[in-house]
């Protein structure tokens, strides 16, 4: 196998595009290892609104009821609310990852063009947002950026960018504070047992 977001991250590397490389790179460049895919505040910006409106795109979807004519009188398009959210990007163990507020709108209703609202910062995100694509392509704030989803889950969404998964927590505003009574599952050590 390959470890892409590693290949990647050499190839966008400054010291490795000018060729100023040793036998010695990987423990120069990397002195404690690769980590992953390290994010810039800009970056992480971009994730959660990506991830936040593809989520909101799962959940529109869903709302969505064809071929139901009773009690249109009170029907809103899915595509046209607005969606509320807390989202937040993992951190590195032990650490508590920031909250983010999220407002998330469809412009003029339409499923490929999203408005997202991190606070205070428009986000504006157009191209295919569907859900069953291998890899989305994108656009946000005019710069194009290509996604795949690797899984949905109720309140997560894990995208994968620049090659590195990242497992977005997009939570309504009113789960946001029993957020304190549902700890996360402890990762079970396996160090000690051995697989044959």
């Amino acid at each position: 196998t390959h470890n892409i977001p590693l290949l990647r991250d050499i190839v966008q590397e400054k010291r490795f595009r000018t060729g100023d490389i040793t036998t010695k790179y990987l423990p120069e460049v990397y002195p404690e290892g690769f980590q992953g895919t390290v994010l810039t505040p800009n970056e992480q910006e971009t994730v959660i609104a990506f991830a936040a409106a593809l989520n909101v795109r799962k959940l529109a979807r869903a709302n969505q009821f064809l071929n139901q004519n009773k009690q249109r009188s009170t029907h809103v398009a899915s595509f046209s609310k607005t969606y509320k959210f807390v989202s937040s990007l993992p951190v590195k163990e032990g650490e508590r990852a920031t909250e983010h507020a999220v407002e998330v709108s469809f412009v003029n209703g339409d499923a490929n063009k999203a408005k997202v609202l991190i606070g205070g910062k428009t986000v504006d995100i157009s191209g295919n947002l569907s859900l069953s694509l291998p890899v989305n392509s994108i656009e946000v704030n005019g710069e194009h950026i290509t996604t795949q989803i690797v899984g949905k889950r109720a309140g997560e969404i894990t995208v994968l960018y620049k090659g590195t998964p990242f497992k977005v927590k997009v939570l309504p505003e009113q789960a946001v504070k029993y957020l304190q009574y549902m700890k996360e599952k402890a990762k079970v050590d396996l160090s000690t047992v051995v697989l044959s």
